[in-house]
C-alpha cells in the first residue's frame, strides 16, 4: 500500500476546521433532537401524566425547547472552545443594519399574506397547528410560540450563523450556500415532499441574505413571523379548533 499518498490524502489543514466543525454542530444537534423526539416511549410518558391533548401539546412544546437547545448551543460553544473565535465571528450576532431592517419589513408581511391566503387548506390543516388542542387558552398559545421562537433561534444560529459563515470563510459563498440549503432541505424530510422542496429556494435566500446583512438575524425574524403567522391562522382557520372560553 502507498502509505506516503494516503497520508497526503487524508492530511489535516487547519483552514479545514470551521467548515468542519459546523457542519458536525449540525449533525450531532440534528442526531439528539430527532432521535430523542422518535422516542414514542417518552412521548408516552407525557401522554401518560397530563392526558391526550395536553399531554401532546406539552410534548410538541418541550421538543421545540429541546431541538433549540441542541442547535443553537454547540454552535455558540464550539467557536469559543476552539476556533478561538466569538460567535459573532460566525453571524451569531444580534445587531441590525438599516439594510436588514429594510428587507424584515419587506419579507414579514409577504409571508405572512401567503400564510392566510394557504391558511385553510386541507394540506396545511393536516399538519399545522402543531398542536392539535381542540380548546386553546392563552397559555397554550403562549407556550407554542415562545417553543417556536427558542427553537428556531437555535435552528437560525446553526444553519445562517454557524454552519453558513463557517463554510462561507474556508470554501467560499456559493459552496456555502448549496451545503447549507441542501442540508436545510434534508431536515424537512419528515414534513413532506412540499416542505422539503419549498426548504431549498428558502435556504438559498435567506443564505444570501444573511451573507449580505452579516448575521443570523433577518432570517431569524423572517423564520419566526413565518411558524407564528402559520399557527395564528391555521388554529383560526381549523374547524375542530377554538379559544376555551373562561
Amino acid at each position: 500500500m502507498d502509505w506516503d499518498r494516503l497520508s497526503a490524502l487524508v492530511a489535516w489543514d487547519e483552514k479545514a476546521l470551521a467548515p468542519v466543525l459546523a457542519i458536525a454542530a449540525v449533525t450531532i444537534g440534528f442526531i439528539v433532537y430527532y432521535f430523542v423526539m422518535s422516542s414514542g416511549k417518552l412521548e408516552g410518558r407525557f401522554l401518560k401524566r397530563y392526558g391526550a391533548e395536553d399531554g401532546q401539546a406539552n410534548w410538541i412544546i418541550f421538543s421545540r425547547f429541546w431541538g433549540g437547545f441542541w442547535l443553537g448551543a454547540p454552535s455558540l460553544l464550539l467557536p469559543v472552545l476552539f476556533l478561538d473565535a466569538s460567535p459573532a465571528d460566525f453571524g451569531m450576532s444580534f445587531g441590525m443594519t438599516s439594510e436588514a431592517l429594510i428587507i424584515t419589513a419587506i419579507l414579514c408581511p409577504i409571508l405572512i399574506v401567503m400564510n392566510i391566503f394557504r391558511a385553510g387548506k386541507p394540506n396545511n390543516l393536516e399538519h399545522y397547528p402543531q398542536i392539535r388542542k381542540k380548546e386553546w387558552t392563552i397559555f397554550t398559545f403562549g407556550g407554542s410560540s415562545l417553543g417556536w421562537i427558542v427553537y428556531l433561534l437555535g435552528y437560525e444560529l446553526c444553519f445562517r450563523g454557524f454552519l453558513l459563515f463557517g463554510c462561507a470563510a474556508v470554501l467560499g459563498v456559493w459552496p456555502a450556500i448549496a451545503i447549507n440549503a441542501s442540508i436545510y432541505s434534508f431536515a424537512h424530510f419528515f414534513k413532506g415532499i412540499g416542505e422539503t422542496v419549498g426548504a431549498i429556494p428558502f435556504g438559498i435566500i435567506v443564505s444570501v441574505i444573511s451573507l449580505f446583512t452579516g448575521n443570523f438575524m433577518v432570517a431569524f425574524l423572517v423564520h419566526c413571523s413565518l411558524a407564528l403567522s402559520n399557527q395564528t391562522v391555521a388554529f383560526l382557520a381549523h374547524p375542530e379548533m377554538k379559544w376555551k372560553r373562561g
